[in-house]
Order: structure tokens, then C-alpha cells, then sequence
């Protein structure tokens, strides 16, 4: 397995703050890295200015405009995190169904496309047996503009891997969906790009061109939007 993590220590201001959130019940949450945490204007590692518009919970709304999501991303996680704070984290909030985000931290700790999925597949069957009827939607990477790495053959090849796994379990369980990036129209400039990884925007970043900016966040609400509820974009 990749490099071992001190899953207790290493994120524990980060889970501490998830922790001291209300309890609601029934929701869709969001559970998984930075994608998730830099979404919230009160997170301690996310400047209000840096993000400069609507919460997660403001922003992915259901068709009737109403609150349906909890946010609980914390920056850097990773599988094995997600997996090891699930019962702390998830448990009390018996959600309805869980959007589940992990790959970038993964790869750069070594672990590989197949270690991943086992991980994950750890977090949803305790959820299966926890919340009879739970839905899943896996996310695939999240589109990047910092693209130059010394890494990146091996990135792509352990990018594309992972979505390939992760398709090929929601094929296999009626109550899993993929929920892929590069194909939302939104984040291309030219129709003609969707669907490649490499062309997509670089404009919606903010200067690290790993998190979106504010622009790229409410782009990011309509891809939720339309993946969960069908709401046109």
C-alpha cells in the first residue's frame, strides 16, 4: 500500500472542525478532499476572499431550490482517511447518499488506482449495511489547470486506471453512479474539447491552478445540480 498515514493526527484540526458542525440528518453529503473543503467561506484554511461565493450547502440545491447537501471534505484526505474517519464523520449523519471525492492526494502518496478502489469500496459497503438504500456517486479526478508535472505520464495512466475501476464497480451496483469531470460541457471553452482532460479551462482557477476559484465553484454547482437532480445547466 502507499506511504502509511498517521489517519489520527495528520488532518486532526481539519476533522476537529467537521466534528463541531451540526448534526442534520438525511442529506446528500459530500465527503471527500480539498475540492470539498475550499467550498465553505468558514473553513480555517480557506480565506473568505479566496472563495467570494456561495457555500456548498447555498449552492447545490435540489430542483426545488432547497437545502439537500452537508459538506464534509477535509483538505488532503484520502481514502484511507475517509475510511478511518467514517464512523466519527458519517455515522451520526445517517445520509441519504454519499458523494465520495479522493484520487489527487492518493497518488501523491503513493497509493495506486486498485488501493483506492478498495478503500472506497471498504466506505460503501459500511454504508450499505449502516443505511439500507444509501445511494453512491464516485467522482472522477477533478480537472486540473497545473498539468506540467514531472509526474504526469504516470498521473495520466493511474488517472485514467481509477476511472476505469471506479466505472466498472458502478456497473456492477445499481446504487452506485460515476460522476465525470471531463465531460461537462462547462468546463471546456470549445464543445469540440469535452471529454479531454488536457483542453479543459484554465481560467476557473484560483493561482495554486489546483482549486477552483469562485467563478469555477459555481460551474461546479451546476455540474452537482445537474448529475444529482438533472436541474439544465
Amino acid at each position: 500500500m502507499g506511504v502509511k498515514l498517521d489517519c489520527k493526527n495528520r488532518l486532526a484540526s481539519e476533522v476537529r472542525f467537521l466534528l463541531e458542525q451540526p448534526i442534520v440528518k438525511n442529506q446528500i453529503v459530500f465527503y471527500g478532499d480539498s475540492s470539498f473543503t475550499r467550498w465553505r467561506r468558514t473553513y480555517p484554511t480557506c480565506p473568505p476572499e479566496e472563495l467570494a461565493g456561495l457555500e456548498l450547502e447555498e449552492a447545490v440545491l435540489d430542483t426545488d431550490g432547497r437545502r439537500c447537501c452537508l459538506n464534509r471534505g477535509f483538505g488532503g484526505a484520502t481514502a484511507e482517511e475517509l475510511l478511518y474517519f467514517y464512523p466519527q464523520i458519517i455515522l451520526p449523519l445517517e445520509p441519504c447518499a454519499l458523494v465520495l471525492k479522493v484520487f489527487g492526494n492518493d497518488f501523491s502518496f503513493a497509493y495506486s488506482p486498485h488501493e483506492i478502489m478498495s478503500l472506497l469500496e471498504r466506505i460503501i459497503t459500511w454504508a450499505r449495511l449502516d443505511f439500507p438504500g444509501i445511494k453512491f456517486y464516485i467522482c472522477s479526478q477533478r480537472i486540473l489547470a497545473r498539468r506540467e508535472t514531472t509526474d504526469r505520464v504516470a498521473y495520466g495512466i493511474a488517472r485514467r486506471e481509477y476511472r476505469r475501476l471506479i466505472e466498472d464497480y458502478a456497473l456492477n451496483h445499481a446504487d452506485c453512479r460515476v460522476l465525470v469531470h471531463e465531460d461537462f460541457p462547462l468546463f471546456f471553452e470549445r464543445s469540440e474539447d469535452v471529454g479531454n482532460y488536457d483542453l479543459a479551462r484554465r481560467d476557473i482557477y484560483v493561482d495554486d491552478q489546483v482549486h477552483f476559484n469562485a467563478e469555477g465553484y459555481a460551474l461546479y454547482a451546476k455540474f452537482f445540480r445537474y448529475e444529482l437532480f438533472g436541474v439544465p445547466f
